[in-house]
């Protein structure tokens, strides 16, 4: 199964099952009916019915349980409030049916997933005649109930997730197939050039897009850039420790940033021209980035991004016509703040030179951070020579403070200079345009569980 995000938390699930399996325990009925309630604010129109069928039953439950019966409105209340939860149950399981079988009549249709005429019999005295007694209804609930147990609560979370949401894992799954399609059209495209460049790999080419042997590379790069951007970033221009003896190459790094061989660079000369020629260096650069940290990118991995942003940066932005499109600044702004948010991952010269080079904050704010960031170059100098520790604090500032610069970088003010000491202080967080309940750089996808 693909990555699915759910509106809860295995502990959420764990409570619901448990009242759906001991059903007589009031106190965990209105539990978990106030957390299925919870996921249907996080969800709205986009909560599974499954979920829905299972807070209305349970509310039926709780509320036959407080129903003071003596009062003929609360119960007659009550049986409505069981007519519609057995009718809404009966025409969802009628509506899966019929979507894999056809149109058939409803008793027909539910009858593929084991509901008995009499359960449909109690749905159409309810919709079409007299009221049945509460007691009809009651042992309606009770089969729905037994019903949801068995076809989804009793499962494993990730197999009942495809039996809540069908259509999202089928639409999964279909996305995953078309990723390997675009991904072996890739290999196809690439494995040509690599047979032509292992002939010769040190040899310059000034235009790759006057020799046809890279007509297709660059069609592919016009027809899917995202995709075969991602796969010369994960597939080709990164690779295993043992990969990399394979082919020869030295894994040599340098404050934590591997020193790219040139002859490596070269190799791949031009692909990386084709890419500057199209004006897509900036995603390139981008894609890298955002690899090096997602959380099953391995530290070797991670090493060898940061040795490939190095080198882009230097060749890009050191280009006396060096220019940045309007449509760029988005990308350069996620680049720069996290830089900033993992300096230590990069190195320093490298995000001088992007904080420099690309007007992602103001010129006083751009000052003030470069000013951190030779904070920690004297720190390291310090941590040498046997400094007292005074370097090493300021050094843990400036870390703190560089990372805060990278939550917060719509707010110009974010770091602020101390006239009295000339250290930095952090200014107040700017909470304006941020939901109520989240901080800035939060967002409500927080809140859900993802499933791998």
């Amino acid at each position: 199964m693909g990555t699915i995000v759910v509106p809860f938390t295995r502990c959420e699930w764990m409570s619901v099952m448990l009242a759906l399996k001991h059903p007589y325990e009031e106190r965990n009925c209105v539990k978990a009916a106030a957390i299925v309630n919870m996921w249907h604010v996080r969800q709205g129109q986009n909560m599974p019915m499954i979920f829905h069928l299972t807070e209305h039953i349970l509310d039926c439950e709780i509320s036959d349980r407080r129903t003071d019966f003596t009062d003929s409105v609360a119960a007659k209340a009550l049986q409505s409030n069981y007519a519609t939860c057995i009718i809404r149950c009966v025409n969802y399981v009628s509506e899966v049916c019929q979507q894999a079988n056809g149109l058939q009549s409803i008793a027909n249709a539910v009858s593929h997933m084991d509901i008995p005429e009499w359960i449909v019999g109690i749905r159409h005295r309810a919709t079409h005649n007299t009221m049945p007694p509460l007691e009809v209804f009651r042992r309606g609930l009770a089969f729905f109930r037994s019903w949801l147990w068995t076809k989804y609560w009793s499962k494993p979370l990730e197999e009942a997730i495809a039996v809540a949401v069908p259509k999202l894992v089928q639409e999964q799954r279909l996305a995953i197939d078309r990723s390997h399609d675009d991904e072996r059209a890739c290999r196809d495209v690439l494995s040509d050039f690599v047979k032509w460049r292992n002939l010769d790999p040190s040899s310059m080419i000034d235009d790759p897009t006057q020799d046809s042997k890279f007509n297709a590379i660059s069609a592919k790069i016009d027809q899917m850039p995202d995709v075969m951007t991602k796969f010369l970033v994960k597939n080709v221009f990164t690779m295993s420790m043992a990969k990399l003896k394979e082919c020869d190459i030295a894994f040599t790094l340098d404050n934590g940033v591997w020193k790219m061989p040139h002859a490596f660079q070269l190799y791949w000369s031009p692909v990386i021209i084709l890419y500057m020629q199209k004006k897509m260096m900036t995603k390139l650069i981008s894609v890298f980035v955002k690899y090096m940290f997602e959380k099953d990118t391995p530290v070797m991995i991670s090493q060898q991004c940061s040795g490939w942003v190095h080198s882009l940066c230097d060749m890009i932005l050191k280009l006396i016509n060096f220019d940045i499109e309007t449509t760029e600044m988005a990308e350069w702004r996620i680049i720069a703040n996290q830089m900033l948010s993992n300096a230590g991952a990069f190195r320093d010269e490298t995000i001088r030179l992007v904080l420099n080079k690309v007007p992602v904050y103001s010129k006083k704010k751009t000052d003030q951070l470069i000013r951190l960031i030779e904070l920690r170059k004297i720190n390291g100098k310090a941590k040498g020579e046997g400094g007292d520790g005074i370097a090493s604090r300021n050094f843990k500032i400036a870390e703190r403070n560089l990372k805060f610069c990278a939550k917060d970088g719509a707010n110009s003010g974010a770091v602020l200079p101390d006239e009295t000491t000339g250290a930095f202080r952090v200014a107040q967080v700017n909470f304006e345009e941020v939901p109520l309940g989240l901080y800035p750089g939060q967002s409500a996808d927080m809140l859900d569980l993802t499933l791998d």
